[in-house]
């Protein structure tokens, strides 16, 4: 009997199924990382987003913040400074929920520099979505502060 009309033999099949089994493991595994690596960076950006958003509200306000810290869910910080009233934009019971198990941390210090007393304040503010240390966004800002000069001597 030829070769060419026996077909292929079970080692063959084995190894052409070994192969194709690691490249559609190799494959699910490149798609799962990527459908992570998505989430990760739209998570980013809306947490970017939002602590621009809070870190302007904080610059509009005519009277600066005290020192200290503060620690509050994102949901509860974005309604006090107006967010889910504006008109240019829709939004949902669902979405307030989701943001409700986001964090946000503002640490904000006087800085002096002397002879003027309380000229900046420093606001560093942190928008996290997990508890994973890398699930988070960190913004720092300086603000001039109203200026009060110190009497010489």
């Amino acid at each position: 009997m030829n070769r060419t009309e026996r077909g292929f033999t079970l080692i063959e099949v084995a190894i052409a199924v070994g192969i194709l089994g690691i490249a559609l493991t190799t494959l699910i595994g490149l798609q799962t990382a990527y459908a992570d690596r998505y989430v990760y960076e739209k998570n980013l950006t809306r947490a970017a987003l939002y602590a621009q958003y809070l870190m302007t509200m904080l610059e509009l306000d005519p009277k600066l913040p005290d020192d200290g810290d503060t620690d509050q869910d994102l949901s509860a910080a974005l309604d006090e400074s107006g967010f889910f009233e504006n008109n240019f934009r829709e939004s949902s019971q669902t979405e307030k929920d989701e943001l409700s198990r986001w964090k946000v941390v503002r640490h904000i210090e006087k800085i002096s520099i002397d002879p003027i007393e309380d000229a900046l304040r420093r606001i560093d503010m942190t928008v996290s979505w997990s508890d994973t240390p890398l699930d988070r966004f960190q913004l720092v800002y300086f603000v001039r502060g109203q200026a009060k000069v110190r009497a010489p001597g």
